[in-house]
């Protein structure tokens, strides 16, 4: 059997987004809030806060809708729970089943006041796992999948590190080089840095001072390109030119077992990535920190436009700060092989749809437990392919900021004393879609698979 080489690499990131993003004053004042059932005061509160740096995230998004449930607003609790069970990849298979139980209990006004007790339980422990704390998860299956390989739930949830002394401005590069070399505790490792990165990397890396300008340049181009503007927190990385290397890090870093077939996950808990990089090959890298930066005001980017950027951004290069890519490579070549495996696999292999891959949740997009891994490889190369279909259309940045600014708000009276209630929605995906490309879905669709078999000399979504 022919094995289809793939790098699917893995985010490791906590239910409640980067640690230091809320304040203790800020998370004090949220527990007042809940502790005195000031529902109006919390909602109003978190949709401030959703407009800062790092703050969308899994624990605001669910004292939204908490908060709603709360003030008998049904509808639109259930629109931010749907929102956490689509947007975000740290819950376990049991977190997303509390929290449809959750939303389906506060669909009528009786039941969302019998689940109360439950559900402030649930969001203090977010609370504490989130911020007081040092939980985090992975959700990941992805690496180098035969045809023949399947989907496995990976739980992490129990593993703990350290985050609260992680929390290192650009300023402290100096104290964040002695505290993450007292943790790898090994003298063949050295730290060096550069305006926006600490790195760190063993001594017979080769080539990795030009490396430390590539992902500086890089740094700077997401920040520029994206809009993202400055940010005072400190990226680590660590360069591992190996797979021991990468397993040695990982225990030491985040006392986690890395898979196998990973090459590299990035870490939105304390903002550290690892990756095996080499004298050639700095992708992985590129497409790690893409997910860190972008998750500083996106932290609620859908899996298609978080992975297909990342993926498109892995094989560029930057010439006078702009990105060029080789859209001839493995990830282009799975449409191209798509009968071989299909005949192999013994399966459809069917090729999602722009509505379909545009609208899966996290955990559709990287895999179900039981599915065949090559599928989640097949929505990771169309969501790069659509990427670039969007490039080449001037439209991606239009989109991208869409997503960003997807919220939008009622304010009407509240019951609290006469304040006035925020009331946030979220736009949905297709029509973020539809009215930036300016087409209805069918249209893009069509549109899409005749640039494919302009620019790729394919239709991946032709059987021949």
């Amino acid at each position: 059997m022919k094995i289809i080489i793939l790098f699917l690499a893995i985010i490791l990131v906590t239910n409640s987004g980067p640690l230091s993003a809320q304040t203790e004053p800020e998370i004090q004042e949220l527990n007042m809030l809940l502790e005195q059932q000031r529902y109006t005061a919390l909602v109003n509160k978190v949709c401030a806060l959703r407009k800062k740096e790092y703050y969308k995230n899994a624990f605001l998004d669910y004292c939204l809708a908490y908060g709603y449930c709360q003030l008998n607003r049904p509808q639109l609790s259930t629109e931010w729970f749907d929102h956490l069970l689509v947007s975000y990849n740290g819950f376990s298979s049991e977190g997303r089943s509390e929290l449809k139980r959750m939303r389906s209990s506060c669909q009528t006004r009786e039941s969302a006041s019998s689940v109360a007790g439950d559900m402030i339980n649930y969001l203090r422990a977010m609370n504490s796992e989130g911020f007081d704390g040092n939980q985090a998860g992975i959700e990941s299956k992805m690496g180098i999948p035969s045809l023949s390989d399947r989907v496995s739930e990976i739980d992490f949830e129990h593993t703990t590190f350290d985050t609260k002394n992680r929390q290192f401005t650009q300023q402290q590069k100096a104290e964040a080089c002695k505290y993450f070399k007292g943790l790898i505790n090994d003298d063949s490792y050295s730290c060096d840095s550069s305006k926006h990165l600490l790195v760190f990397y063993s001594d017979n890396a080769l080539k990795i001072k030009s490396h430390i300008r590539e992902m500086e340049e890089y740094y700077q181009y997401y920040s520029k390109e994206f809009n993202l503007g400055e940010s005072n927190r400190l990226i680590t990385v660590f360069y591992c030119t190996n797979r021991s290397g990468l397993d040695f890090i990982a225990e030491k870093i985040h006392n986690i077992d890395v898979p196998g077939s990973t090459f590299g996950y990035a870490s939105s808990a304390d903002l550290v990535l690892l990756s095996i990089a080499n004298s050639v090959w700095l992708g992985a890298m590129k497409h790690e920190l893409f997910h860190l930066m972008i998750r500083s005001f996106i932290g609620d980017i859908p899996a298609w436009l978080d992975e297909g950027i990342a993926c498109y951004y892995e094989s560029s290069g930057l010439d006078n700060n702009v990105a060029s890519v080789n859209m001839r490579n493995y990830r282009t070549n799975i449409f191209r092989s798509l009968d071989m495996m299909r005949a192999e696999s013994n399966d459809e292999l069917p090729v999602p749809t722009v509505e379909n891959f545009t609208n899966y949740s996290w955990q559709q997009f990287s895999g179900l437990p039981g599915d065949l891994m090559i599928k989640a490889s097949l929505n990771y190369s169309i969501s790069y392919v659509f990427v670039k279909f969007l490039s080449d259309n001037n439209k991606l940045l239009t989109v991208v900021d869409a997503f960003r600014n997807r919220t939008f708000t009622e304010t009407q009276t509240g019951d609290e004393a006469g304040e006035e209630l925020t009331i946030l929605h979220i736009r949905p995906g297709n029509e973020i879609l539809t009215t930036a490309l300016g087409m209805e879905m069918d249209q893009i669709q069509a549109a899409f698979e005749v640039w494919c078999v302009e620019n790729l000399d394919v239709n991946p979504y032709r059987k021949d």
